[in-house]
């Protein structure tokens, strides 16, 4: 549409099709939510099932196999992925390949799969068996080699093998030789993905590394081994830049509110950002600490020349930190200007907000 706007009713049915195939799983995977709820009773999908509901998309492109269970383990998944090759150009699922034996890796093979993609996310034993709740690291490492050999064995190029990797704080530092073990297996393609928490076992804020990167592990995911030197001189830096050098080897829960804001800003910084975002920085704290916080961005505005935009009710925050103000009022900008401009607005919306004794709340 030349608005750019999506249509409320779509012109076709989606050629995309994404089908978990079963429920059951032989991995206990410490960042999954199977592991540690059922949801549901235990189910295959069966070929008729796929058949009545592939007969509701007249054309498909591409056909995903997989959910939160494995495929191999559906005693139907062969006969369903070659049902789905004469519908569709591409078929593919992801597999933690415990279950690929000799013979699944040759019915695979014959099956016309296009892609397979094996979960692996660790590159020793210790760290597998950590993060996916089982002890089968050497035998899917086994099963994954017996594979690639036999499409060398048999001159077939499909399904394309690939390794994936989930990088959280727990295995980010086998990235690189978990590439190592791709290329000594024969797999030419490796995938990082992001951890997506949700508080059950390692699936935790604290363990994901998305929009948090220390300096080691953006070291790693960037391919080079990093310099334990500079990451101590970078921490002690950025713990100078926020006035919490003394405190280098306090515990998290020996800091208060405030300092814990700080070195949230800390670990911002470290991933060197063109703009920093300061979400209700001033919440919930004392006034003093109110007034170190405001002090702590004046003094990084002006060490680091980045934009930064700071998101808050308080208005003595806003009148100091600010080149422009923006105020929303039922989601609608309503003033927008400098701090001067902002203290002469004779505007009532602005005007309540910014005279305290004429807030409700003070009255």
């Amino acid at each position: 549409m030349a608005t750019g706007m999506r249509p409320a009713v779509v012109g076709e049915l989606p050629r995309s099709l994404y089908l978990e195939t079963t429920n059951r799983c032989d991995s206990k995977c410490q960042t999954c939510v199977r592991t540690f709820r059922t949801l549901e009773p235990p189910a295959d999908l069966t070929l008729e099932r796929a058949r009545a509901i592939a007969e509701q998309f007249p054309r498909l492109d591409r056909v995903v196999l997989h959910g939160i269970g494995e495929p191999l383990l559906n005693p139907e998944i062969f006969a369903i992925i070659a049902f789905f090759k004469t519908r569709a150009g591409s078929v593919l699922f992801n597999s933690d390949a415990i279950s690929l034996t000799p013979g699944r890796a040759a019915r695979l093979i014959e099956s016309g799969l296009d892609e397979y993609r094996v979960s692996v996310d660790a590159a020793t034993r210790a760290t597998y068996r950590r993060v996916r709740g089982v002890d089968q690291f050497d035998r899917v490492v086994g099963n994954v080699r017996g594979l690639v050999e036999r499409q060398r064995e048999t001159s077939r190029t499909t399904p394309r093998v690939s390794l994936w990797f989930t990088a959280s704080r727990v295995n980010v530092d086998e990235l690189p030789a978990f590439v190592d073990l791709a290329a000594d297996l024969g797999v030419a393609e490796v995938y990082v993905q992001r951890l997506v928490f949700n508080d059950l076992g390692l699936a935790t804020e604290a363990n994901a590394l998305h929009g948090r990167l220390r300096l080691r592990e953006r070291a790693r995911l960037d391919g080079r081994e990093p310099d334990e030197e500079e990451v101590e001189r970078k921490v002690r830096e950025l713990l100078e830049t926020v006035e919490l050098d003394e405190s280098a080897d306090a515990m998290p829960a020996d800091l208060s509110t405030g300092m814990k804001r700080a070195v949230a800003v800390a670990r911002a910084l470290a991933a060197e950002p063109d703009c920093i975002l300061y979400d209700e920085p001033t919440t919930m704290v004392d006034p003093l600490m109110a007034a170190t916080i405001t002090a702590l961005i004046l003094r990084l505005k002006e060490k680091f020349r980045k934009t930064s935009i700071v998101v808050t009710h308080d208005v003595r925050l806003a009148e100091r930190v600010a080149d422009r103000l923006v105020m929303l009022c039922d989601g609608r900008v309503c003033f927008f200007g400098t701090a001067e401009e902002w203290q002469a607005s004779a505007d009532p919306e602005v005007e309540s907000f910014r005279t305290l004794d004429a807030m409700p709340s003070a009255q």
